[in-house]
């Protein structure tokens, strides 16, 4: 089999989710059965309340198999300054995900001052 040309495809979807405290949240477009999606890009944020930054983990995962991990740093309202700097990558090549797997970003707080994390992923998806 060949390689596709995806040249020029377009976002056809875009998942997103947002919570707050520590807990892990999660962005998922949902597997249909007989094709294969493609990832364009994710972007994700994370504010604290607490003085200095936080770490988040980020997975993008083919079904439940992480196929990119990043680190990102949060921003921080503490001590009257804001610090947020989002996380946004772009991918020149489609990522692409197995055929029929739902595809996924996680947002992991590092710490326990995370008052709001969010996530977000795009892309299409084709015959396949």
């Amino acid at each position: 089999m060949g390689s596709r040309d995806l040249t020029g495809h377009k976002a056809g979807w875009t998942e997103t989710a947002n919570g707050s405290g520590s807990s892990t949240i999660t962005a998922t477009h949902a597997l249909e059965a007989g094709k294969r999606h493609y990832v364009l890009g994710i972007a994700c944020s994370m504010n604290t309340t607490g003085q200095d930054s936080e770490m988040m983990g980020v997975s993008l995962k083919d079904d439940t198999t992480t196929i990119l991990l990043v680190d990102g740093v949060s921003g921080s309202a503490g001590a009257n300054r804001d610090t947020s700097q989002p996380l946004v990558i772009n991918f020149d090549d489609p990522i692409e995900i197995g055929s029929g797997n739902p595809v996924s970003i996680e947002v992991d707080p590092s710490g326990s001052y995370s008052t709001r994390t969010c996530a977000n992923i795009w892309g299409f998806t084709l015959d396949g």
